[in-house]
């Protein structure tokens, strides 16, 4: 497993107020690879920008709608954040947003682009471990999105844009589990129609991105989830018919007993603040903190996918000493 040092090199949350005008955001700490960005006042639609796609290039997670090329939302990618245009999607003026930033890293994140065949087929990628979180996109089509956990297995997806359960596709993953250097799709539409282009998102398991599952126990002393790090941004579902749910540290930057923000990645819906949202971030994982079939229904399995604010343990002594809690 990799062990990186300073998890703000690779992910970034960044808040950002909406003023209507052509501007750039900063404060991201690195160039971003992968922008994903939801106006938390209005209802609107999710907004998601890669480098590999190029800038102007947006889809919704929220969406079956083909890929859209908006030349005034997301502009240019820069050294430290991104350059918006007037565009009510992602500057509308006065409302509050929701930047999520990733950098592609060996061991912790991939974007991959392909065209389909139709076929049975395996996709390279550079990720270096074996993927256990995919996302994928048919870029033309007006197909759902596909993901892929290593807790559901090869023989499943479950739709980014809708809160239906896992569905068995024998067509999605061809039934066969990544590898450290190709993923399979079978011959579903949403993976692999011929001459159609796709966007993969891959993550792996490292010591600041993690995913996993637990089980609730419908309880205020909820369960307590390792991921090895202190997490700076969840997204969690419940394993059967359940929207995405996205936290963050930003928008909760302290465990105070009572409400927490949250959006979903499969609606158009604006920042929930409600106690149901409760979870405590703490140095080493997370805890539930409330009885909510969102995320910690008694018996109920859920599973996430989470990147750190801080790694628990550092590269020093071969990953030995301990992050110190903040």
């Amino acid at each position: 497993m990799a062990i990186i040092d300073n998890a703000g090199e690779y992910f970034n949350t960044v808040l950002y107020t909406g003023n209507s005008s052509n501007r750039s955001i900063t404060g991201v700490g690195f160039a971003p690879d992968f922008v994903w960005i939801k106006d938390a006042t209005r209802v609107e639609n999710h907004a998601l920008y890669d480098t590999t796609r190029g800038a102007t290039k947006k889809i919704s997670t929220d969406s079956t709608s083909a890929q859209a090329n908006e030349t005034i939302t997301l502009t240019a990618f820069g050294s430290d954040g991104f350059s918006l245009g007037t565009g009510s999607l992602t500057n509308y003026n006065s409302d509050t947003y929701n930047s999520w930033n990733w950098k592609k890293k060996a061991g912790v994140f991939d974007i991959v682009s392909y065209t389909g065949n139709g076929s049975n087929r395996t996709i390279s990628h550079s990720l270096g471990v074996v993927p256990t979180f995919m996302i994928v996109k048919n870029l033309p089509g007006t197909f759902n999105w596909g993901t892929y956990s290593s807790y559901i297995g090869n023989t499943k997806s479950t739709e980014l844009n809708n809160a239906a359960a896992p569905e068995a596709i024998s067509g999605a993953w061809n039934n066969t589990s990544p590898t450290a250097s190709v993923f399979s799709v079978g011959t579903d539409n949403t993976f692999n129609q011929n001459s159609s282009a796709y966007i993969a998102y891959l993550f792996g398991n490292s010591s600041i991105s993690r995913s996993g599952s637990y089980v609730g126990n419908g309880s205020t002393d909820g369960p307590f989830v390792y991921l090895g790090f202190k997490p700076a941004w969840i997204m969690l579902r419940k394993d059967a018919a359940q929207s995405w749910t996205i936290q963050n540290n930003k928008s909760n930057p302290i465990n105070n007993g009572g409400n927490m923000k949250a959006l979903k990645a499969d609606t158009t819906g604006t920042q929930e603040d409600e106690a149901s949202h409760r979870i405590d971030y703490l140095s080493n994982g997370f805890k539930l903190r409330y009885n909510w079939e969102g995320n910690n229904a008694n018996g109920t399995s859920y599973f996430y996918l989470a990147f750190a604010e801080n790694p628990f343990v550092t590269s020093t002594d071969n990953g030995s000493i301990p992050s110190p809690a903040r």
